[in-house]
């Protein structure tokens, strides 16, 4: 698991995460996704101000004839920051970037606002 992927970090490897998956309460904070508050994971951002490995993201972009388009992005310099919540808001921004390439083709039936803020109503309708 995590001890693997640090050894490869360090040893000049790359590893690959989905940052966009809800985490357990105890693995994340709040910070903005698309303006909206959403528990988002601390693993990214611990890993990189860890082992000052760059951050990019990716996404892979459906087109006409079974085509891809793979995008990359660089991360906010923000991600390495000691504030969490400036890190976890850089998180959130690249995974905005990959959507926006083709906000459609994201899988929006995942339900990224599941978690809310202390004392904040239930996001999606029972």
């Amino acid at each position: 698991g995590l001890k693997r992927m640090y050894k490869l970090l360090k040893d000049g490897f790359c590893v690959a995460l989905l940052p966009d998956q809800e985490p357990s309460r105890g693995s994340g904070a709040f910070a903005p996704f698309y303006g909206i508050e959403a528990l988002t994971g601390v693993l990214l951002p611990r890993m990189a101000q860890r082992t000052g490995a760059p951050v990019i993201f990716a996404v892979c972009e459906r087109r006409k004839g079974g085509r891809y388009r793979v995008h990359l992005f660089k991360a906010d310099e923000a991600l390495y920051s000691d504030n969490k919540r400036d890190a976890l808001t850089a998180v959130n921004h690249g995974i905005e970037q990959c959507i926006n390439v083709d906000i459609d083709q994201y899988l929006w039936a995942y339900k990224r606002f599941r978690n809310r803020p202390e004392g904040e109503k239930s996001f999606y309708k029972r």
